[in-house]
C-alpha cells in the first residue's frame, strides 16, 4: 500500500521598481488656442523592468505662472508602480494687436452756439490670437456735444495675451463767425546810423495795411516801406480786413549812433603845454590799431602800433625816415593812416594833417 502527502511552497513576487520615461520636450506657443491637446505618444521610451508596455495616463495641465502650463502625465506598470513626467509648456505672444482710427473730424458750429454734436464710428481692432477688447479712454463719447476747440479721440485695443496698442484722431469744432486777420510786422532790426532797412509784413487775408510813424519811411512803388530812421524807433502796422476785422503788431528798429569825431586835425608841440601831440578821438578803444604819418613826397616818417592819446603818441617826432639829421620834423601838411583789427566806429581813418611849430 502506497501513502502520498501534498506538500505546498510560497512564490512572492515583490516588484516594487518604478518604470522609466523621459520628460517630454518643452513646447512654445504664441496663442492660448495653439496649446496642443494632450498626445501619449510624446512617450516613446517609456519602459519598465517587468512590464513590457507601461500604462501612461493624463494627469493635469497646471497654469504656474502667466504663460507658463505644466503639463503632468503618469507611466505606470502592471505592479502599480508609477512615476510622473512633466512637460512645460509656454504661451508667449509678443505680437501686439492693430488698430486704425479715422481721419480728423472738423465741425463748424452755427452762430451763436459753443458746442456741436459729432458722431464717429468705434474703429475695429485686431490680433494674432484674440481681441479682448476695444476702448475708448480719452475724450467724449461719440455724439457728445463737443465744444469749441480741438478734443483729441483715443482708443485702445487689447489682445487676449495682455499686448495692447492705441490709436488717436482729433475733432475740431469751429466757430464759423472767427475770422483770423491777424498781422505780423515781421522781427526786430538792428542798423547802423546812416543804414536803412526793409519793413515787412504778412497776412492771413487781404486788406489795408498802414504803417507809423510815416517821417521816417521811403513809400516806394517796387519797395513801399523802406525805414532810414536815425534814432531807435517802434513801428506800428495796422490792418483792416475787407470785412472790417483790424489787428495791430509793432517792430522796432535799433540804431547804432554814429561816435562824434572831436579829432583835430593840426597840433602845435611848441613847449606850452597845449595840444603838444596829435590827439586821435577815440582810438583807445581799439587798441588792435596802426596809426602811420607821411610827407609831403609820401615818405613814412611815423609809425607805432598801439596808439593810445597817452603814452604813445605823434608830438611831431619822426621814428622812421630822417633826412634832416634829427627827429623833429618841420612845420608843414603831413598825410595820415589809420589802420584798426575789426570794426569800429572812427569818422576818418585817411586824411591830411597840419604841425604847426
Amino acid at each position: 500500500m502506497f501513502f502520498s502527502i501534498k506538500v505546498e511552497q510560497t512564490i512572492t513576487i515583490n516588484e516594487t521598481e518604478n518604470p522609466t520615461a523621459s520628460h517630454p520636450a518643452a513646447i512654445n506657443v504664441s496663442c492660448a488656442g495653439d496649446v496642443p491637446l494632450v498626445d501619449i505618444s510624446v512617450f516613446a521610451d517609456a519602459a519598465d523592468n517587468c512590464t513590457a508596455t507601461p500604462t501612461v495616463a493624463f494627469v493635469s495641465d497646471v497654469e504656474t505662472t502667466p504663460g507658463t502650463i505644466i503639463r503632468t502625465y503618469s507611466v505606470t506598470d502592471t505592479s502599480g508602480n508609477y512615476i510622473n513626467v512633466e512637460q512645460i509648456i509656454t504661451v508667449n505672444n509678443t505680437i501686439a494687436p492693430e488698430i486704425t482710427c479715422q481721419s480728423n473730424i472738423t465741425q463748424t458750429v452755427g452762430f451763436g452756439l459753443d458746442t456741436a454734436i459729432v458722431n464717429f464710428n468705434t474703429p475695429v481692432g485686431t490680433d494674432n490670437c484674440a481681441v479682448d477688447a476695444v476702448t475708448q479712454i480719452a475724450g467724449f463719447a461719440s455724439g457728445s456735444a463737443f465744444p469749441i476747440g480741438v478734443t483729441t479721440i483715443t482708443y485702445e485695443v487689447r489682445g487676449a495675451a495682455g499686448n495692447s496698442v492705441t490709436c488717436s484722431f482729433d475733432v475740431i469744432v469751429e466757430d464759423e463767425v472767427v475770422v483770423d486777420c491777424s498781422v505780423d510786422a515781421g522781427e526786430d532790426q538792428n542798423i547802423d546810423e546812416g543804414e536803412q532797412v526793409e519793413l515787412k509784413a504778412s497776412t492771413s487775408i487781404s486788406g489795408t495795411l498802414t504803417w507809423s510813424p510815416a517821417e521816417s519811411l521811403a513809400l516806394q512803388i517796387l519797395k513801399p516801406h523802406i525805414a532810414s530812421p536815425t534814432e531807435t524807433t517802434t513801428y506800428t502796422l495796422s490792418f483792416k480786413s475787407e470785412a472790417g476785422c483790424t489787428s495791430e503788431d509793432f517792430v522796432t528798429v535799433y540804431v547804432t549812433k554814429k561816435e562824434e569825431d572831436d579829432t583835430k586835425y593840426g597840433f602845435s608841440p611848441d613847449g606850452d603845454g597845449i595840444n603838444e601831440f596829435w590827439e586821435i578821438d577815440g582810438i583807445q578803444k581799439y587798441p588792435k590799431n596802426t596809426v602811420l604819418i607821411y610827407n609831403r613826397w609820401g615818405d613814412l616818417v611815423f609809425e607805432t602800433q598801439g596808439y593810445n592819446n597817452t603814452s604813445n603818441v605823434f608830438r611831431g617826432l619822426a621814428n622812421r625816415k630822417r633826412n634832416w639829421g634829427a627827429d623833429q620834423l618841420p612845420e608843414g601838411t603831413y598825410f595820415f593812416q589809420i589802420k584798426i583789427e575789426g570794426t569800429h566806429h572812427l569818422k576818418k581813418e585817411t586824411g591830411f594833417l597840419v604841425l604847426k611849430r
